[in-house]
């Protein structure tokens, strides 16, 4: 059912366009899984991508279902999207260094007067709120990691608001722009729950070493 589960998301993003979303997904996918129990089904699920991918016949079907995502995994010299993001990305970064320090709101349509003419990335941050709202951001992404990495946990609520947390960090530092509401609430939210949990079993942990030392 998991690899089933798996498959068809898969298949859902490459056919709703979903480029970071679907990188985004993989990514966390293949880090987590292969560090807890699912490593059998997760190297099963890589190895059908794998021989799927280098099928003749499955890139045809892929050619033909979404030629936008195609690209992006085949040929992405090719790709209209990716060199239009590529461009948009020169013309924004020549704005972020005469204004990197106010930045200016609104700044990638206002300034260049085509709606969707943003960054991809973590940069339109920079662009539109200037270094100390960008500097906050990156000190709640590595802030966020520093408490995954540093909090063994078997809890499986913890494990869950780890992954939803690594996730919209990817997309985030390198698909979504400052407008994307809906990758930054997710972000924060379960950020504000690890720091939680880390902050509970602290505690917890010194409580009983307390405990122990009165003994």
């Amino acid at each position: 059912m998991f690899l089933f589960v798996s498959l068809l998301s898969i298949y859902i993003l490459y056919l709703a366009s979903g480029r970071g979303t679907l990188l985004a997904y993989l990514t966390v996918f293949t880090i987590f899984f292969l560090s807890k129990k699912a490593k059998i089904i997760t190297l099963l699920l890589l190895a059908i991508l794998f021989v799927l991918g280098n099928s003749q016949e499955f890139q045809n079907l892929l050619m033909e279902a979404n030629p936008g995502m195609y690209f992006l995994f085949y040929g992405i010299e090719d790709d209209p999207s990716g060199q239009g993001r590529l461009i948009q990305l020169e013309q924004n970064w020549e704005y972020i260094k005469n204004n990197f320090i106010t930045g200016g709101l609104r700044s990638d349509t206002l300034v260049f007067g085509e709606k969707g003419s943003y960054i991809h990335n973590i940069l339109s941050f920079l662009q539109n709120y200037g270094i100390i709202v960008f500097l906050l951001l990156i000190v709640l992404l590595v802030h966020g990691l520093y408490v995954i990495v540093s909090t063994n946990s078997g809890d499986k609520a913890y494990f869950i608001a780890t992954v939803v947390f690594s996730y919209f960090f990817i997309e985030i530092l390198l698909f979504k722009t400052v407008g994307e509401i809906r990758s930054i609430l997710p972000l924060v939210i379960t950020y504000n729950y690890l720091l939680f949990y880390k902050y509970k079993t602290t505690s917890s942990g010194r409580k009983a070493t307390d405990m122990l030392g009165e003994k």
